[in-house]
């Protein structure tokens, strides 16, 4: 029953926004209408993916048109409750702004001049110029654990080639 409902709310409010009070010059249909703001008909495109059922397009449209009319009001509040001081976001708009093209800027450049193919003779080369990066700071030491039972028959012999590695 709900379901009706909300079917013959979208289909009421898609009727009205067929009249010529809710159309704007370009004649363009209005779907909603929020302090002086419009949603427009064309807004509303993209939201649906195709092969959406009727009913499903209609709960997405009626999601989208909720969220936008909420948003609105609420800026509307924010708008009306705030100073002209904490109002004026110009300065912060600005700056995101140029925040946001210097990103684009140096990503655009690093993908620009990154080239992720070395050569050879490029890593030899870069080794030959960097060889003190290259110097170990610490002693390496290689290690061969094994675990040899008391009773083995091999354990002495094994003692015996363990000693004489360790003494080459």
């Amino acid at each position: 029953m709900k379901k009706i409902g909300v079917l013959i709310g979208i289909a009421s409010l898609l009727l009205l926004a067929g009249c010529d009070y809710f159309q704007k010059s370009s004649k363009e249909v209005v779907v909603a209408e929020c302090y002086g703001k419009y949603l427009y008909e064309s807004d509303l495109k993209g939201i649906i993916p195709e092969g959406t059922s009727i009913m499903d397009s209609i709960q997405y449209a009626s999601t989208f048109i909720d969220s936008w009319i909420r948003r609105e009001v609420l800026i509307h509040q924010a708008e009306s409750n705030l100073n002209m001081e904490e109002l004026d976001l110009k300065k912060q708009l600005d700056e995101y702004r140029n925040s946001l093209v210097i990103y684009a800027y140096e990503t655009q450049l690093i993908n620009q001049k990154l080239d992720t193919v070395l050569s050879e003779d490029e890593i030899a080369e870069y080794y030959e110029q960097h060889k003190e990066d290259f110097q170990l700071r610490n002693t390496m030491v290689r290690v061969a654990y094994v675990i040899i039972p008391e009773d083995s028959k091999q354990k002495a012999t094994f003692q015996k080639l363990m000693s004489a590695r360790r003494a080459s």
